[in-house]
């Protein structure tokens, strides 16, 4: 885990590590908010991962405190959207079908740091509201935000538990301080250490009430001894009575007429034969509506609080008496008109002279008086064992022989040593330091029988080392001697610290109030000054304080220079006892008028009543002259923005629109309220608005530069061509301020564009039928040369070797070999006439391409070429059945001539390599050649005359050429043209 500080945004706190866990006290809602929207802003700006448990209805809704947030950090969307920050409710967090459930928010704390850590966060940031924590549940709570203080230390995250004062008391706010690290405390808007005086007095009261319950534990003590032994002697009394009953029952009607206790006899079905004067009192009803009434039916049906099971039981032990002959007792509550009654009842059995069981007597004894006495007793018992065991105190007892013989939960587990452990060794958990002078005081107080108190650090179970206060007191029985000593350890860790805190922030209030640039006062609720720093002496042209308090006693009626703004300042603090940044204008000792800024806050007493005002004083002249500099400025740069003959405009980070100079204005007819935000919007044309919004939105989004063309409407409803471009301003941190842009009319550029493409489409149009017609002359007139020209010489030389040979059969051999030289000589001229016009013809329009295909006429383009020039062609065109078209098949063929005339006239070139495949449904012809390279400039020049023409053969045949060349490696040029079905 990384031990660098983190921002808390919390001034009183400044900065924290990894592994923090506080409270925080708060008297309103606004104090919570003013406390928890900078803790988060400054979160969000470090990098971590938030997480905002409110208490939702019951204090501050989920909206509410986004809404608050939302008014500190301008992107909050942003950061929502991202997932940065979660705002829940403290039911949803806390509770699983409307049952607390602190073991799945231990899991959901853990989950959530993983969570924060896996996706790149530095930590988490948390804090919980328990505005609605019920006292039912405090205890669980409690051992939770223990058990959840320890587990934090060692994790990347920090929370912040805030906590309601107006239902916290004094023991609640200890058990909250000492399960966290540290607390902060806030009161109508100010921050305070957590040492208040309600606090201290809250904790002079718990000495008090740890004092008056050490007190009441030797009471009780007493009195429980003499009840026992009351109780004791009640029942030794009962025995001897009902055995002297027993024994006198001549004299039954005599006592039991008299009785205080409720005496009746019962037969074997358990009916009333007879009830004493005081059981039919007792019972409220008259003696004979109680005769003859069986007890079950009668005094259960009355309303006697016994459970069925129970009754059975009764019922059969008082059968049992005339089965056994043996008496039984048993207790019982009975409801009456003034109030539930508790009864101790005996039955007797009564013998006849043969010793069998003929009725059972039964006497009861009202013990209400008792019972309470004992269930008080009880009570009191329960809750001393519970308030021992959970009071915030470590306590213990001790013999007279210095031996604890006692030590409750909270010390064992603090310590971590147990009560033998301890007996053994007494001294263990004590600070090696202090052990001499702990054990020289207490075996002093032993010895006087005094109370001790002392301070001195006790380890805990960790090894960590705390402070304590220790105190002893001694019980004594009635006649002054010891019996036992009674002790309480009390953690004074926090008291320590917040003492050492309390003195260093006392230093440092003390230099601020000295060395502030600010102007620091109080002054009296009628306005005079009470105190005042050195700058706010400065600030108002006194040479010290002293001089200021001494001739400007009047804040109030001295400083403002407008009276209404001293009338308005004074309602406002008598309304709402707080003015923040109220700015006016004063005047200084000299006369001269400036600036101030206030920020002024009541401080009142328990009742109320305003003790004093206390606040600071800003100078703020400099700046309301920058801003009124500035608002010149801007009114200057609009005044020049609306002579613009471009559109100008400007807005939020949201995408709005809050400035449009006069061109924009002009052109749309509109003004700038009714563009309503997003109202710009408006104006796209129809077919351009997705796209735009779009592109519009990702501009926003990431920060990029944002230029696209768009038709805008006009006025009169005519849409025009528009290049619109945005531009962020970012400040010192990167962050985007504002969006600035510019709409340039592009309507005539974009009409021209338009033209200049239905021209282009011509031109290529009549080059193709240029080429068409081109390849139409050739064909003709290789057609015409080969059928016309080419039969008449070869007739020609049909008739010559005729007349060759009817001058061989001539007698005349002089003459004849003159003639038979000439002829020959005709025929060699006709023969390379004849050759002649072959070449032609296959220039004009080879034959090959019609009769064999386009396959065999590049090969044997290729043969005729490596001839002519001695270059090396390897040709490989296994592709056999080439699905082109005859005018595709043409443009292919003129293309890949085109190629060779270009690698002999310029690439220097010594091999070729021709490959004609099939590629993804697309015929590929590729020519390779060895040569220097071809240049990105020789593509682009003016003497590219050739590959232009090949790059216009290759689209009026839907096909692409590329052409790549390497400096000394060569050139490569690649057609590819689509095979269609």
């Amino acid at each position: 885990m990384s031990t660098e500080l983190r921002k808390t945004g919390i001034s009183v706190v400044g900065d924290m590590p990894w592994g923090t866990h506080f409270c925080h006290f708060y008297e309103t809602k606004q104090d919570l908010l003013d406390t928890l929207v900078p803790y988060f802003k400054a979160g969000l700006e470090s990098k971590e991962y938030c997480l905002w448990v409110v208490s939702d209805f019951e204090l501050i809704t989920v909206e509410e405190a986004q809404g608050a947030l939302a008014q500190a950090v301008p992107d909050l969307d942003r950061h929502l959207a991202d997932g940065d920050i979660e705002i829940l409710n403290g039911h949803d967090w806390y509770f699983e079908k409307n049952v607390l459930n602190l073991e799945k928010v231990m899991s959901a704390w853990d989950a959530k740091v993983q969570r924060a850590l896996g996706r790149g966060y530095d930590g988490l940031r948390a804090s919980a509201d328990t505005f609605w924590l019920a006292e039912k549940d405090w205890k669980d709570f409690f051992a939770y935000e223990k058990q959840i203080n320890d587990w934090i230390t060692s994790q990347s995250m920090t929370v912040i538990c805030t906590y309601p004062l107006a239902k916290s008391g004094a023991a609640e706010v200890l058990d909250v301080v000492e399960s966290h690290q540290f607390a902060t405390a806030r009161r109508q808007g100010e921050w305070k250490v957590i040492e208040t005086p309600e606090l201290i007095q809250a904790k002079a009261e718990i000495k008090k009430l740890n004092e008056a319950l050490e007190q009441r534990v030797i009471e009780r003590t007493n009195e429980l001894r003499v009840a026992n032994d009351e109780l004791r002697k009640e029942i030794a009394e009962r025995k001897q009575a009902e055995a002297l009953l027993y024994a006198k029952e001549q004299e039954f009607r005599a006592i039991v007429e008299n009785a205080p206790d409720l005496i009746a006899r019962y037969d074997r079905s358990f009916q009333r034969t007879y009830v004493n004067p005081a059981f039919a009192k007792a019972l409220e009803l008259p003696t004979e509506a109680l005769i003859n009434k069986p007890i079950f039916s009668s005094l259960w049906d009355a309303g006697a609080d016994v459970k069925e099971d129970e009754l059975a039981q009764i019922r059969q032990r008082c059968e049992d008496v005339f089965d056994t002959g043996k008496s039984c007792e048993f207790e019982v509550n009975v409801p009456m008109p003034t109030g539930t009654r508790y009864f101790s009842a005996r039955f007797f059995p009564e013998l006849d002279l043969n010793g069998s069981v003929i009725n059972v007597l039964g006497i009861a004894r009202d013990i209400t008086e008792r019972k309470q006495a004992e269930d008080a007793l009880r009570r009191s018992e329960d809750h001393l064992r519970l308030v021992i065991d959970t009071i915030p105190v470590m306590a213990w007892s001790l013999r007279t022989d210095g031996v604890v013989d006692f030590l409750n939960q909270r010390w064992m587990d603090y310590s971590g040593v147990s009560l033998e452990q301890y007996v053994e060794e007494p001294t263990r958990p004590v600070h090696p330091a202090d052990i001499p002078r702990v054990m020289e005081k207490w075996l002093a107080d032993m010895v006087a029988g005094e109370p001790n108190e002392d301070e001195m650090r006790l380890r805990r179970a960790d090894g960590e080392y705390r402070w304590f206060l220790v105190r002893n007191a001694p019980l004594r029985d009635e006649q002054g001697n010891v019996v036992k000593w009674y002790g309480a350890s009390i953690d004074i860790q926090d008291r320590k610290q917040v003492e050492e805190a309390l003195r260093q922030a006392e230093e440092k209030y003390h230099s601020i109030f000295e060395h502030a640039i600010e102007g620091i006062f109080q002054t009296t609720p009628d306005g005079h000054y009470i105190t005042a720093n050195p700058a706010l002496a400065r600030m108002l042209g006194y040479d010290s304080p002293e001089e200021l308090l001494k001739h400007r006693t009047d804040i109030a009626r001295q400083q403002y220079v407008e009276t209404e703004r001293r009338a308005e300042f004074k309602r406002l603090l008598e309304e709402q006892g707080v003015v923040r940044r109220f700015e006016y204008q004063a005047y200084r000792k000299d006369g001269h008028k400036i600036w101030l800024s206030d920020n002024v806050r009541a401080v009142r007493d328990e009742s109320g009543a305003v003790l004093y005002y206390e606040g600071s004083t800003e100078d703020i002249t400099e700046r309301k002259q920058v801003e009124e500099q500035l608002r010149r400025a801007e009114e200057q740069a609009r005044q020049v923005l609306d002579t613009i003959a471009q559109q100008i405009w400007s807005g939020p980070t949201d995408g709005t629109l809050d400035y449009c100079n006069y061109q924009w204005r002009a052109y749309t007819g509109l003004r700038l309220e009714e563009l309503d935000g997003h109202g710009w919007q408006q104006m796209l044309h129809p077919d351009d608005q997705e796209r735009v919004l779009t592109a519009w939105r990702e501009s926003v989004a990431t920060g990029k530069p944002y230029e696209q063309e768009e038709r805008h409407r006009r006025f009169d409803g005519v849409y025009r061509w528009f290049l619109c471009r945005g531009l962020p301003l970012r400040n010192a941190e990167g962050r985007i301020e504002r969006w600035y842009g510019t709409n340039t009319d592009i309507e005539d550029r974009k009409r021209a564009e338009e033209r200049l493409r239905a021209t282009t489409e011509q031109l290529r149009a009549l080059s193709a039928r240029l080429q068409s017609a081109r390849e139409d002359e050739a064909t003709r007139i290789a057609r015409e040369i080969h059928d016309e020209l080419g039969a008449a010489l070869t007739s020609l030389r049909w008739e010559l070797e005729s007349l060759d040979k009817t001058l061989s059969d001539s007698e005349s051999g002089s003459q004849l070999h003159v003639m038979r030289e000439r002829i020959k000589d005709m025929m060699r001229l006709v023969d390379t006439t004849v050759s002649t016009i072959r070449r032609i013809t296959q220039e004009l329009r080879p034959s090959v391409l019609d009769d064999l295909g386009l396959a065999e006429a590049i090969e044997w383009q290729a043969q005729q070429f490596q001839t002519r020039t001695g270059i090396i062609c390897h040709c490989d065109c296994s592709l056999e059945d080439v699905a082109l078209s005859q005018e595709q098949s043409t443009a292919v063929f003129r293309i890949f001539q085109e190629t060779l005339t270009n690698i002999l006239r310029h690439a220097q070139a010594t091999r070729v390599d021709i490959m004609m495949e099939e590629e993804d449904g697309e015929f590929v012809l590729t020519i390779n050649d060895n040569g220097r390279g071809i240049t990105e400039d020789q593509k682009s020049g003016q003497h590219s005359l050739g590959l232009l023409g090949m790059r216009e053969r290759a689209h009026l045949i839907g096909g692409k050429i590329d052409i790549t060349g390497v400096e000394g490696k060569g050139t490569v040029v690649t057609l590819r043209i689509l095979i269609s079905g």
